[in-house]
């Protein structure tokens, strides 16, 4: 009983460690923050950081003697007046404080009906716009006096419906005064108003892509079905923003659209982002690998300098960004210690501040930055301004406050590729999934090197021409080919050259007159898997993805050969029904001749990917693709040609042999979960009566 509860302790334990995130790095950094803060390194392993920032206060309306919260919905910081405008939609009431928190001014509108679940508030040019959802209409008000100055009701758009309730939940001013406008059952896209609240156009719809299953299911449908799938529309922004440039910041806590847009004055998307990484939080990485991750985004606030935060009110995360779509840090979850929320409504920054709403508390947390939190901000600042000495310091000051943020390693190597030191940035770079700078950096040694031994490279070059025209004309003069075809075993694996080029006569040949061997099939198919494994394992970083250490040539190998076996093995067992006139054997010698196009270009191919940049990988990727098509080409039609099948019957015989592969595979994983079964209960067995005779 004792080995028995020590077995089931230890499989709990390994099961509450492998729900965990995997983190590259172990330190607590957090011991006395109530939340976890993170990054991303390039394998998608999170990587614990120091908290970034630090809860200062948590500010309530008892606080600062305007009586409790309810329902937070957006917070706004003018720059200009240095005011804070807090949207109390609980109390239909929008707040207004200074950098103290000290209350200016409690809006209520009670001369214009009063406020009603007011959602948002935006100001621009001396003038307060607030979105009054519940009295559907916008307010204007002076930010001197707060005097409402317009009332702009719901504008006539034609395809609003006679019974639809306007209802603006967020609002946003450009430079011109154009007014944007979130309202609640419109998802086809943003309401642009001019200074009359009169409309103009939808701004930023998303597209609508009709699936190809839906489309196949409206040649059956019926008009009123077809009308109904017409209603498939974009869906709804939860939040939006105008920058400083007039570019609008746009969140969706929808999964099915891209979480974070940046839209220009002509409606397209110029959000930066690298490496195929959308800035969508958790989204695109690996949390946990049994459950998919999703970060749902309801607001989002932009420095002057680009860098932008989002809030995630499922995990009540908060996620920062550079201008490049790249993540600094995150921090931040749900709770109810201070730093933490229940449901986060609205985030702002505030100078150096970053004030986050929670609309169920009814308080706003203020943070400030750590000492972490400041240099990867000021790094990443200098990195933007091109100041990269500053930025250096900068960086190598957060790596030693955090020795595994990866991103700092990365823009440290992006400023030895500035400084032209690219085998620094190359040793850097290497090891990492950032292709593009190690291409750059790679690009610039190799430039390097050829200037630096331009004259031995001629050289040699001229030797090596020299060698090849001397070795042929030795070998013409003193006749060693024709003396090596002498050579049976040398003239069989010779024959492999005119099956590639003649595949019709050189299989049929290679069955009926002989003139391959197993043997020489054994050789050619031990040089394939060889010289796969030299592939796979030593090909350029570029296109392995990986370090030589971190990849297993055998089972990479593994993983064509067995499927080339299965292939001789399925093929075997449907012509053997089918009248097919090889045997296995047969069958073997003729695919393994038809590798010869792969044998004959891997040393190539292999040298070239140790040279050749991202941007030339094309070159490679086109090569290596003419070579395993023409690889499969021949063993197509050898498994005809060896089996004297028609065009047609051999396309049905391969297709049988796909099928039967599959079948092959799960009748294998059958039996093998049979044996397991089988070796479970007599172990079982084995352990009772170990038990009962002890």
């Amino acid at each position: 009983m004792k080995k028995t509860a020590t077995a089931v302790v230890f499989i709990m334990l390994f099961a509450m460690l492998s729900v965990f995130p995997a983190a590259a790095e172990s330190t607590n950094y957090n011991v006395d923050m109530p939340y976890y803060s993170y990054t991303y390194d390039d394998n998608d392993r999170v990587v614990q950081t120091p908290a970034p920032y630090y809860t200062e206060k948590t500010v309530s309306g008892s606080d600062i003697g305007v009586g409790g919260f309810k329902t937070l919905s957006d917070i706004f910081y003018d720059k200009e007046s240095g005011l804070i405008y807090l949207t109390d939609s609980g109390n239909n009431r929008v707040i207004v404080v200074d950098g103290n928190y000290k209350p200016i001014k409690e809006i209520k509108a009670e001369e214009n009906g009063g406020l009603n679940s007011p959602g948002s508030v935006c100001v621009r040019d001396g003038k307060i716009y607030i979105a009054d959802t519940g009295n559907s209409r916008i307010l204007v008000l002076e930010d001197k006096n707060f005097k409402v100055i317009k009332e702009l009701k719901k504008p006539e758009v034609k395809l609003f419906d006679a019974n639809y309730k306007y209802s603006p939940s967020r609002i946003a001013v450009d430079l011109a005064g154009r007014i944007y406008v979130i309202a609640t059952d419109i998802n086809d896209g943003i309401l642009l108003l001019n200074e009359n609240g009169e409309f103009i156009r939808f701004a930023a719809a998303p597209k609508v892509t009709t699936s190809l299953w839906n489309k196949f299911l409206k040649l059956f449908m019926t008009k009123a079905q077809k009308a109904e799938l017409e209603k498939s529309v974009p869906t709804e922004y939860s939040s939006f923003l105008m920058d400083e440039n007039g570019f609008l910041y746009l969140t969706s806590s929808d999964s099915t659209v891209h979480p974070i847009t940046k839209l220009n004055s002509q409606g397209t998307d110029i959000l930066e982002y690298s490496d195929d990484e959308y800035p969508d939080g958790d989204a695109s990485h690996k949390l946990n690998k049994t459950a998919p991750v999703v970060s749902r985004f309801v607001d989002i606030t932009v420095r002057n300098d680009g860098i932008y935060a989002s809030i995630d009110t499922e995990k009540g995360r908060v996620f920062v960004y550079d201008s490049e779509g790249n993540m600094i840090y995150c921090f931040g979850g749900i709770g109810t210690q201070n730093g933490t929320f229940y449901s986060p409504s609205a985030i702002e920054f505030v100078g150096d501040k970053l004030l986050v709403t929670d609309s169920f508390y009814g308080t706003v947390t203020v943070f400030a930055k750590t000492d972490f939190g400041a240099a990867a901000d000021s790094a990443t600042v200098y990195m933007q301004n091109g100041d990269y000495t500053n930025a250096a310091k900068m960086w190598k000051e957060v790596l030693r406050l955090c020795p595994d943020y990866s991103f700092a390693k990365l823009n440290l190597a992006r400023v030895d590729i500035q400084n032209k030191d690219y085998k620094a940035a190359l040793s850097k770079l290497h090891g990492t999934k950032s292709f593009s700078y190690y291409s750059k950096a790679f690009k610039g040694c190799r430039k390097e090197f050829i200037r630096e031994h331009f004259t031995i490279l001629i050289i040699g070059l001229c030797v090596l021409a020299a060698a090849i025209i001397l070795l042929r004309y030795a070998l013409r003069k003193y006749s060693v080919k024709e003396r090596l075809l002498k050579n049976r075993l040398f003239s069989e694996l010779n024959y492999s050259n005119h099956t590639m080029f003649h595949p019709f006569d050189g299989f049929w040949d290679l069955k009926r007159e002989k003139r391959g061997s197993f043997r020489a099939a054994n050789i050619l198919m031990v040089l394939f898997a060889l010289l796969y494994g030299l592939r796979a394992q030593f090909s350029g970083y570029i296109f392995t993805g990986a370090l030589p250490s971190q990849i297993n040539a055998v089972f990479e190998t593994g993983k064509v050969l067995i499927p080339l076996f299965l292939w001789i093995v399925s093929n075997w067992c449907f012509t053997t029904l089918m009248d097919g006139e090889g045997s296995m054997k047969d069958i073997y010698t003729a695919t393994a001749y038809s590798l010869k196009p792969y044998i004959i270009t891997a040393v190539p191919l292999w040298l070239l990917s140790l040279c050749l940049t991202e941007e030339e990988a094309f070159i490679y990727t086109s090569l290596s693709t003419i070579v395993t098509v023409w690889t499969l080409a021949l063993i197509f039609f050898s498994m005809m040609v060896t089996h004297d099948y028609t065009l047609s019957k051999g396309i049905i015989t391969a297709v049988l042999t796909l099928v039967g592969i599959c079948l092959i595979l799960f009748i294998a994983l059958t039996f093998t979960n049979i044996i397991q079964k089988i070796y479970d209960f007599g172990f079982d067995i084995y352990s009772e009566m170990n038990y009962r005779i002890t």
